[in-house]
C-alpha cells in the first residue's frame, strides 16, 4: 500500500449547508365534496368500462376533484424488463397517455385533478438515470412537462409524497416497506404497515408468510429439482414434435402453474443485461484514517480469478479491534500450487505472506482490509454463506471465465467417469445457484443437485467440524447432452418429467418491483398474487377510535405477457371529504360490467 498526506484543509466552524433531494412534505387537500379516486390504469393496457363506469359515477357525485394515485401510464417500454416484439413503441404509449388525460379534462373541465406518481411512472426516471444520464435533467424529460400537466391543470405530487384528503392517507402500494403481511386481506396489510387511515391501490405485500400451504415437487432432465406450491407460475414452453420424436419447435413462452408443468419445459437463464462491477471501497471497514491517499485496486479478469479461488478454498480474518488488519487467506492442496497462486496476486499488485496450516498445508495470506470487505460485502462470508452476486452474471464474458476457471482451480475436478468436462461441491446452495448460473451464461450446460446427506463429524485441515448438506454441480459444453436441455433465446430448456406431492409447510410469497418475477434456484418463476382487490379493514383503537385502511381495485386490463393470473379485480373509489376534515369512503368494485 503506498500513502501519502494530504494538505491540511481550513474549515469553517459551522454546520455545511444540507442537501436536500426531495420534498418529505404532506401534499394536503382540504374542503367540503365528493372526490373521484382511480389508480392503476397502466395506459395502454386500461379497462375502457372500468374508466366510463368510474366518471359516469363521479359525474352523478358532482365531483370536487380527481385523484389519479400513482400507476395512470404504465411505461413499459422504458422499464429494465425484456418487451414483446408485438408491442408499440414508448411515443405511442405517450400519445395513449396524453388521448386519456384530454378524455378525463374534458368530463371534468372545471375541477381539480391531482395526479400521484407511482412505481410505474418511476421507471421513466430510473431509464434516464441508468441508460442516459446526460439527459437527466432536462425539463422536456421530466413527467410533467412530458405529458403536459400544465395545459391540462394537472397538479403533480412527487417525491413519494403523502398525499392527505383531511385526515385520511393516500398511498400507493410501491411506498409500502417491506414486513410480513396478510395475504388474505390487503387492506388489513396496509392497515397493520400504517396504524391509521388509509387509501390505497394495491396493496402489494413483499413477503407473505403463509402457514399450512400444500407442497409439490418437480423433477426435470438434468436431475433439476425445485419445492414450490401448486399454484405458483413458472415461465416455459411446449414444443412440437415431428414423427420421429425429434423436437421441431418451441411455441412462445407463457406462464403456466407449476402443477401443470409435467411434460413443459421450465426456463434458466443464460444471459443477462450487462452490469457495473462495483469498486473496492477503500473507506470501509475501519479505514477511517481520511489523511492517507490509497493505491487504488483495478478489479481485474486476474482479480477476479483469485475470487473465484478464494470461493473454493479461502477465508476472511477480520479482528474485532484492529479491522484495518483484516486478511485474505486462500489455502493451497500443495506448495506446487503456490507459485501460480503467488504469480497471481502479484500481477495483481497485493501485499502477502505464506504459511503454513496445523495440517501442513500452505497458505497465501494477502494483507489488504479493502479486498476482505469487499468480498465480504458481494461475495459473502463462511463456507456455507458464500454467493455469487447478480452484477457477476453480468461482466463482460472473460470476467466470468476467469471467476468460474478460478473457482474450479480450488474445488472443481475432472470427473472419473461420464462426459462432464467438470465437477465441483460446495455447502452453500447460494453459491452453487450462483456457479450453475455463471457456467450456463458462458456456454455450458449445467446440472445441479443435492449429494447424499452428510451425518456425523468431519476433519478439515485438524479441526473438527460438523458436515453439512453438499450440493454438487457437474458442466459439459457438448450440444450432443439433449437430456440436460436446449438453449433457445437465452435460456436453457430443460423438459418437467415428475411431480410428487410433498407435507404441507410453511411457504413464502415474495414481491417483486415492476412484474413480480425472479429467478428461484435457477428457474423463472412468478409471484402468486398482485392485490389490486377491492376490501377494506375496520379496527378500533385502545380508547375506542376508529381506524380504518381500504385497498381500491385497479382500472387495467394488464398486459397478459406479464399478467396472466388475474387474481385482482376492476374498481374505484368515490371519498366525500366534510368541512371538519372527517371522510366517507365508498369502496366500489365492478362485476360483470356493473358497479357493486
Amino acid at each position: 500500500m503506498i500513502a501519502t498526506k494530504k494538505q491540511s484543509l481550513v474549515l469553517a466552524p459551522d454546520l455545511p449547508e444540507a442537501i436536500v433531494t426531495r420534498d418529505s412534505s404532506h401534499f394536503n387537500i382540504d374542503g367540503d365534496g365528493w372526490w373521484l379516486y382511480l389508480s392503476d390504469v397502466h395506459i395502454p393496457f386500461q379497462d375502457n368500462l372500468t374508466i366510463k363506469l368510474a366518471v359516469k359515477a363521479a359525474k352523478a357525485q358532482f365531483v370536487k376533484g380527481v385523484i389519479l394515485n400513482g400507476d395512470i401510464f404504465d411505461f413499459e417500454q422504458v422499464s429494465r424488463h425484456p418487451k414483446p416484439p408485438i408491442n408499440e413503441r414508448y411515443i405511442k404509449e405517450r400519445f395513449c397517455g396524453l388521448q386519456f388525460l384530454t378524455y378525463l379534462r374534458q368530463q371534468f373541465p372545471k375541477i381539480r385533478i391531482i395526479f400521484k406518481e407511482g412505481n410505474h411512472e418511476e421507471r421513466l426516471v430510473k431509464y434516464l438515470s441508468q441508460k442516459a444520464p446526460e439527459l437527466f435533467d432536462l425539463d422536456v424529460l421530466q413527467l410533467p412537462n412530458l405529458m403536459k400537466f400544465d395545459q391540462f391543470g394537472i397538479e403533480f405530487v412527487g417525491d413519494r409524497r403523502l398525499v392527505r384528503l383531511g385526515k385520511l392517507s393516500i398511498l400507493h402500494g410501491h411506498e409500502f416497506q417491506p414486513q410480513l403481511m396478510s395475504p388474505v386481506n390487503p387492506a388489513r396489510a396496509a392497515f397493520v404497515w400504517g396504524k391509521t387511515k388509509i387509501l390505497c391501490c394495491a396493496a402489494k405485500t413483499p413477503i407473505l408468510c403463509i402457514w399450512g400451504i400444500n407442497i409439490i415437487t418437480l423433477k426435470g432432465r438434468g436431475r433439476l429439482s425445485l419445492r414450490i406450491t401448486p399454484d405458483h407460475p413458472i415461465w416455459s414452453r411446449t414444443d412440437e414434435r415431428c414423427p420421429d420424436g425429434k423436437t421441431k419447435e418451441f411455441y412462445s413462452p407463457k406462464w403456466v402453474e407449476a402443477e401443470s408443468m409435467v411434460g413443459k419445459y421450465w426456463m434458466s437463464p443464460c444471459n443477462f443485461p450487462e452490469s457495473n462491477i462495483p469498486s473496492v471501497d477503500h473507506t470501509r471497514g475501519g479505514l477511517t484514517d481520511k489523511n492517507l491517499i490509497y493505491e487504488p485496486i483495478n478489479v481485474s479478469k486476474e482479480l477476479l480469478g483469485l475470487v473465484g479461488r478464494w470461493l473454493g478454498d479461502g477465508w476472511v480474518s477480520v479482528p474485532k479491534h484492529q479491522l484495518d488488519s483484516s486478511t485474505v487467506t486462500i489455502c493451497c492442496g500443495c506448495y506446487s500450487e503456490v507459485d501460480e497462486l503467488v504469480a497471481m496476486v502479484d500481477r495483481i499488485g497485493l501485499k502477502y505472506t505464506i504459511r503454513e496450516s496445523k495440517a501442513g498445508l500452505p497458505m497465501v495470506v494477502i494483507c489488504k482490509s479493502a479486498l476482505a470487505f469487499w468480498l465480504i460485502q458481494h461475495f459473502g462470508k463462511h463456507a456455507r454463506g458464500k454467493t455469487i452476486p447478480s452484477w457477476a452474471l453480468g461482466m463482460p464474458e472473460e470476467f466470468r471465465e476467469e471467476l468460474l476457471r478460478g473457482f474450479l482451480s480450488a474445488d472443481g475436478i475432472k470427473p472419473e467417469y461420464g462426459s462432464y468436462e467438470w465437477e465441483c461441491f460446495t455447502i452453500s446452495k447460494k453459491l452453487a445457484i450462483g456457479l450453475k448460473l455463471l457456467a450456463q451464461s458462458i456456454g455450458y450446460r449445467v446440472i445441479m443437485y443435492a449429494a447424499d446427506p452428510p451425518s456425523g463429524k468431519g476433519t478439515v485441515l485438524g479441526k473438527e467440524i460438523t458436515l453439512r448438506q453438499t450440493w454438487k454441480i457437474k458442466g459439459i459444453k457438448s450440444f450432443k447432452r439433449w437430456s440436460l436441455g436446449v438453449r433457445r433465446d437465452g435460456y436453457l430448456l430443460a423438459k418437467v418429467e415428475e411431480l410428487r406431492e410433498e407435507q404441507p409447510e410453511e411457504v413464502f410469497n415474495i414481491s417483486v418491483e415492476e412484474d413480480e418475477s425472479y429467478i428461484a434456484d435457477g428457474m423463472v418463476v412468478h409471484n402468486c398474487g398482485h392485490f389490486h382487490q377491492t376490501s377494506e379493514h375496520h379496527e378500533p383503537t385502545i380508547i375506542g377510535h376508529p381506524q380504518a385502511a381500504w385497498s381500491v381495485g385497479c382500472a387495467c386490463d394488464l398486459n397478459p405477457y406479464w399478467k396472466p393470473f388475474n387474481k385482482w379485480n376492476h374498481g374505484f373509489a368515490l371519498v366525500r371529504l366534510y368541512k371538519d376534515s372527517t371522510f366517507e369512503v365508498r369502496n366500489l368494485r365492478i362485476l360483470d360490467g356493473k358497479v357493486v
